[in-house]
This record gives structure tokens, sequence and C-alpha cells, in this order.
């Protein structure tokens, strides 16, 4: 999502890896906020370093990341959600 809260189209996989797949999708420059959920198994209690979180972002720019606060995070993505429900959802599911 934009650091704004603005909802970015993406699709989602579930394999032995979760990963978000952007395909097609274009993203102006500016500041976005990546929400990262791991969902563990048991194979973490192997190795500390499997809890070790990867995400590549393929661009014809550099980009740096810097990890945000918790609350900022959580305020973006209820913005988002709202953002949602208005724009996406049908009024019947508002």
């Amino acid at each position: 999502m934009s650091a704004t809260g603005k909802l970015i189209t993406s699709t989602y996989e579930s394999k032995f890896m979760m990963s978000l797949w952007n395909q097609k999708i274009t993203l102006p420059p500016g500041k976005y906020i990546f929400m990262i959920d791991p969902v563990w198994n048991e194979a973490v209690d192997n190795d500390p370093n499997y809890r070790e979180v990867l995400v590549d972002i393929y661009g014809p720019d550099a980009v740096s990341l810097s990890q945000v606060d918790d609350s900022v995070g959580m305020q973006v993505l209820a913005r988002a959600l709202k953002g949602a429900a208005i724009n996406i959802s049908s009024p019947d599911e508002r």
C-alpha cells in the first residue's frame, strides 16, 4: 500500500513459501509500506534463521527499505482497509 494508505492491486500465492506477487503494475515514485505477517510452521524451532524474512523488489530504479513503527503501520493499514470498504465493496457489504 502507499504510505498514505492506498491499496495496490496484487495476487497472493500460497505454497511452501508464501509470496506476494505484483504483475503488470507500475508504481510511481513515492513511499510505500509493505506489511509482512509471516505464518510460521514448526520448522522455525530448528534454527532462528528460519524466522528471517526476504523481500525482493525488482525495478529499474534503486530502492531503499526501512522499518516503520508498528503504530504507524497499523494506522496506514486502518486507512487502507477503510478505503477498501468504501471503494471496493458493494453498498450491501459496507
